[in-house]
């Protein structure tokens, strides 16, 4: 099994005898590569914690693939199947703590993970085919979890996670999964845009979607440190398990 941070709950525990209570709280940092979402995760995580909250937090690097690296070098053979074990394994790491009745802090939602499919869909990297296999894949899932109770978007300029990015890659905190420096300047750039479309659209369907009526909508400060939002979120939190859902 994997354990988390002392006095963390295990993130994959399978016991059968695990305690099983009301579906737990959903907390989703949405974001571009290096926006902060590790480091706020991390601190809301800890400071429920504190609280004497069981809460787990899922950073991104948990799904880092082996094969990552060959989807940004070599996209039209792996993009596919690495994207799908992202979603996949995304799927039961929630479906499994949010059925212990844990509060789940997790870096990018569920519903992040089709905006990375689409770049590749856009690019050729996906042939139709596939890209119906994984839509449809997608829609079965979704319907299986429910959308953020509480969702935190974090989209700062491209240059701020590209500086951070090499900081972190520096300092061996993340692996270096592009071939260049031109690919990962590319690609940071592009999901920045793409997240801005994302959370354009997340802004609307809490303002008009019933499947998101209860949904507590966050901004962070793109130009605050990172983790700064962690009490902001954490109120949140209370309030969700205080105040219910819809």
């Amino acid at each position: 099994m994997v354990k988390g941070p002392a006095g963390a709950p295990e993130v994959y525990d399978v016991r059968a005898s695990a305690a099983r209570g009301p579906r737990g709280v959903y907390v989703a940092v949405s974001g571009n590569t290096s926006a902060g979402k590790s480091t706020l995760v991390e601190r809301v995580r800890r400071e429920l914690t504190e609280r004497g909250t069981q809460a787990v937090g899922i950073s991104e690097r948990l799904f880092h693939h082996r094969y990552l690296p060959l989807m940004f070098s070599r996209s039209d053979t792996y993009a596919f199947p690495v994207q799908l074990s992202f979603m996949l394994e995304r799927h039961l790491v929630l479906l499994r703590n949010l059925e212990l009745g844990r509060v789940v802090v997790m870096e990018r939602s569920h519903l992040d993970d089709g905006l990375f499919v689409a770049e590749h869909i856009e690019t050729g990297s996906v042939q139709p085919d596939q890209a119906a296999a994984y839509r449809e894949l997608s829609a079965v899932l979704h319907r299986r979890v429910p959308a953020p109770d509480v969702l935190v978007l974090m989209n700062p300029r491209p240059e701020v996670s590209l500086a951070r990015l090499a900081a972190a890659e520096a300092a061996g905190e993340r692996p270096r999964e592009f071939p260049d420096e031109d690919a990962k300047r590319r690609w940071v750039h592009r999901w920045h845009e793409l997240y801005v479309d994302l959370h354009e659209e997340f802004r609307k369907r809490c303002a008009a979607d019933p499947a998101f009526a209860g949904v507590r909508l966050l901004e962070a400060d793109p130009q605050a440190p990172p983790g700064s939002a962690a009490p902001q979120v954490v109120a949140a939190v209370r309030d969700v398990t205080r105040q219910g859902r819809p």
